[in-house]
């Protein structure tokens, strides 16, 4: 099923990830669709990146130096999406190393981001592992990676603890988001997509911003299109070339 996302306007929609770059990587072409819908795009990332560095110029830098350098390229490749840097939110936890934070702490937090925001949609990571992902068959960490699974299940819980009024009341207000979304990239893992063959281009420009984990740009013109043409081949339309694809729960 198409996502609407026109349907969307004048609303928020939150993407919560693990790390800076997993936005891009996944849903870069939808944030584009959206933005140039005027639907306001917020970006939650829940570590700051600091142990995530394959360029061998970072072989030298400390965990904070790599962790300023990975936030400033995350406000170039927004900037690329039409997020602005305002609306990129960071909890601030350490590179894997987010399963050491308790469950009901990172709920509690949020909850309360849920609840200010009051988003339409949610779009997450898959809370479980995808071993059909091979890592050395273009799939990297898109199958596993652990803060992947768990931002990805403390995602669902705090979209579900947010509609609890009982549930951190500290938080504020109940709410429910109504459409709540799982990256997908396996058959039996996709209920929606997003056509994104207009857009590829600047989800490229965005990935490449992030030039602390891809230094080669044809690798990564490579994997893009790759990534959108294996989507797209998931939802069995011909006349898409490049998807996003999605498992919706709600």
């Amino acid at each position: 099923e198409r996502i609407d996302l026109n349907s969307w306007r004048g609303k928020t929609v939150l993407f919560i990830s693990a790390h800076p770059d997993d936005i891009e990587a996944t849903c870069g072409g939808t944030v584009s669709l959206l933005t140039s819908q005027q639907i306001n795009v917020h970006f939650l990332i829940a570590t700051n990146g600091d142990k995530g560095c394959s360029n061998v110029l970072c072989k030298n830098m400390t965990d904070e130096q790599i962790a300023k350098i990975r936030r400033g390229e995350e406000v170039r490749a927004a900037s690329i999406l039409g997020v602005p840097s305002q609306n990129i939110h960071y909890l601030g936890y350490a590179d894997s190393e987010l399963i050491g934070v308790p469950s009901l702490v990172l709920q509690s937090r949020l909850v309360g981001i849920i609840r200010e925001m009051k988003p339409v949609a949610i779009f997450t990571w898959y809370p479980y592992p995808q071993f059909d992902l091979k890592p050395l068959s273009m799939w990297g960490d898109l199958g596993y990676h652990p803060d992947h699974q768990y931002i990805g299940k403390v995602a669902l819980d705090a979209r579900g603890g947010a509609g609890v009024g009982r549930l951190f009341p500290e938080r504020g207000a109940e709410y429910h988001t109504p459409f709540f979304f799982f990256v997908g990239f396996s058959k039996d893992k996709v209920s929606h997509f997003v056509d994104i063959s207009t857009v590829i281009e600047p989800k490229t420009q965005s990935f490449l911003a992030h030039k602390t984990q891809y230094s080669d740009p044809n690798f990564i013109r490579n994997l893009v299109s790759l990534l959108g043409s294996h989507s797209a081949g998931l939802v069995n339309q011909s006349t898409i070339k490049y998807a996003e694809t999605f498992l919706g729960y709600y």
